[in-house]
């Protein structure tokens, strides 16, 4: 695996991307990303159970508030 690089290096080309940063309580949070529109998106795909307890998968996004300090490529996928 990759090690942490300082932000400035990261890809801004839309590839996704783990950042990472602290909050004000230096706790460390991580999030897979994306840049786009001179802002860090971050996408996850949840598996969720609608009111009929039929399984879905969901995608979100939304835009990463806090200002991330490191990044590293996503590992590859595991080979079956």
């Amino acid at each position: 695996m990759s090690e942490w690089q300082p932000i400035e290096t990261a890809p801004k080309d839309g590839s996704i991307i783990r950042l990472a940063w602290q909050d004000r309580h230096e706790e460390w949070y991580t999030a897979d990303a994306f840049f786009r529109n001179n802002q860090w998106i971050a996408s996850c795909i949840f598996y969720d159970m609608n009111e009929e307890f039929s399984p879905q998968y969901r995608f979100r996004q939304a835009v990463v508030k806090e200002s991330p300090t490191h990044w590293m490529p996503l590992p590859k996928a595991p080979e079956c």
